[in-house]
């Protein structure tokens, strides 16, 4: 997997929260893989809360605000990642 497959498979989850159920083996795998490469400690752990909803089903679900705050987290991955990849 690269940091673009990783992000894609972020950003379509995003989009789709709407119609289905988005915490899949592939996006749990993205943001395992994208771990190491966020600074923010807070950003892999809010967005896997947000997308993980509908699995733990511990909450009435209200899919336009879990699309709302995914919207929100998504664009700080992309500012990490320049981040990152300027680093290196």
């Amino acid at each position: 997997m690269t940091v673009l497959d990783a992000l894609v498979i972020l950003e379509a989850a995003t989009l789709e929260c709407k119609q289905r159920d988005i915490y899949t083996p592939e996006v749990r795998e993205a943001l395992n893989f994208l771990q190491p490469r966020i600074r923010l400690e807070w950003l892999i752990p809010e967005f896997r809360y947000h997308a993980q909803l509908n699995e733990t089903n511990e909450v009435d679900l209200d899919k336009e605000a879990q699309q709302q705050a995914l919207r929100a987290i998504f664009p700080a991955f992309v500012n990490q990642l320049k981040t990152y990849s300027e680093s290196k």
